[in-house]
């Protein structure tokens, strides 16, 4: 799970199987940003051979219901204290995440 909120819930998934977080990114804490690595994903789990140099890319399912996708062409990106990322050309989002999320 990425995320609790309540009881409402958001999880990383790989086809219907939830990934450990954890396992996927390192996340590295300084004063002012967090920086986030996006780890390798295994060649055979990536299912978006139309993009190219994708790092990871993931379904996301907020409460297992709305899924969405989210794709990296980066290793690692920048969230600062305010909430903006860095790298907002290389972190691509589909799907219902896409229409809520406008940056």
């Amino acid at each position: 799970m990425l995320k609790k909120t309540g009881n409402k819930e958001i999880f990383l998934l790989n086809d219907d199987n939830s990934i450990d977080p954890l396992k996927r990114f390192k996340i590295i804490e300084e004063e002012d940003f967090v920086k986030v690595e996006v780890l390798p994903q295994p060649k055979g789990e990536i299912q978006n051979e139309n993009l190219k140099d994708i790092v990871a890319s993931y379904n996301i399912a907020f409460n297992r219901t709305e899924e969405s996708k989210i794709t990296f062409q980066t290793d690692s990106f920048y969230i600062y204290k305010y909430g903006n990322n860095s790298n907002i050309e290389s972190i691509l989002f589909s799907a219902k995440i896409s229409e809520k999320e406008s940056r």
